[in-house]
């Protein structure tokens, strides 16, 4: 068993966005979670979005009925000697480098809508 005495401290921004959908009441809430923090070195942790319309009490849907998912999102990770590492288009990891600084900040931000995200899908 290795065990990781550095480690890297992720904050995670959470935020409020307008919603425009139709009986929408206000902002959506969305936070950004990890599975791991703090990010040890040399390790990565799954990113988490969750996104909520307080108006249904449900995930935001696109016009076209579909959720809302971390895929209508540009998703960054900086600082702290920290990579993002996509699985597929649904699951970001944050990777901590080996060169990375014991007790270092990283951020996650999430930002919407996605620059490759179509109007006709945009909320």
């Amino acid at each position: 068993m290795i065990l990781f005495r550095s480690s890297l401290l992720l904050v995670l921004v959470t935020g409020f966005l307008r919603s425009s959908i139709a009986g929408a009441q206000g902002p959506w809430a969305v936070k950004v979670y990890s599975t791991m923090n703090p990010l040890p070195i040399g390790a990565c942790g799954a990113v988490r979005l969750e996104i909520i319309d307080p108006a249904t009490g449900d995930v935001p849907r696109r016009p076209a009925g579909d959720r809302v998912t971390i895929t209508d999102f540009d998703m960054t990770v900086s600082g702290g000697s920290v990579a993002p590492l996509w699985l597929d288009a649904y699951h970001l990891q944050a990777c901590a480098c080996q060169s990375g600084a014991a007790g270092a900040g990283a951020q996650v931000t999430a930002k919407y809508p996605a620059a490759a995200l179509p109007l006709s899908a945009r909320v």
